[in-house]
């Protein structure tokens, strides 16, 4: 089962098969829609989970917080050769390994630590220009930013922002300008 419609779940996944197999990458590759070479395709992640339960033995791609009743998420090795689940606990360790850079817009389709298979979820802020706006977007990404928060995240079925990751934001979040 895959994506019938374009998706950074899509480019996320093929990036991670692009990134250990090289038959992957010379085949399909990876982006946001790659022709499938079989599967049936369904649109977004509640529609490929929804095709998943309805198919024994099927195996797909959703989002983490798609995998729960009889879905299960496969164990994988990273790319130090560990055999990893995906828990909460390894995607955050996966994304505590990736280099977020300058601008905060590090990836890494092989972590080589937890899971492999994570990506961050990106805000798009204007670091001038913001007006009156300023203080409220302050304001709500620190609360999104904040240790309480961050602990509801999998609740949500997400994953917590490493601690080093979020403090990050905070301070990238002071050199914003009205």
């Amino acid at each position: 089962m895959h994506r019938s419609d374009g998706s950074g779940t899509t480019a996320n996944f093929t990036a991670h098969l692009s990134a250990v197999s090289p038959a992957w990458k010379a085949g399909p590759g990876n982006g946001k829609t790659v022709k499938w070479p079989t599967g049936i395709g369904a649109k977004g992640n509640e529609g490929v989970a929804a095709q998943l339960s309805q198919v024994d033995g099927s195996i797909g791609y959703v989002e983490s917080a798609y995998v729960k009743g009889v879905l299960q998420a496969a164990a994988l090795t990273n790319a130090s050769g560990q055999v990893v689940t995906p828990t909460p606990a390894n995607a955050a360790e996966a994304l505590a390994a990736i280099n977020l850079g300058p601008d905060l817009v590090g990836s890494d389709p092989n972590p080589a630590r937890g899971y492999p298979i994570v990506t961050f979820s990106w805000i798009l802020l204007y670091k001038q220009g913001n007006g009156a706006k300023l203080e409220p977007l302050r304001r709500t990404f620190e609360a999104t930013l904040s240790e309480p928060f961050q602990a509801e995240a999998p609740k949500l079925g997400y994953v917590s922002l490493p601690p080093a990751v979020a403090a990050r934001g905070r301070e990238a979040l002071k050199t914003l300008a009205p």
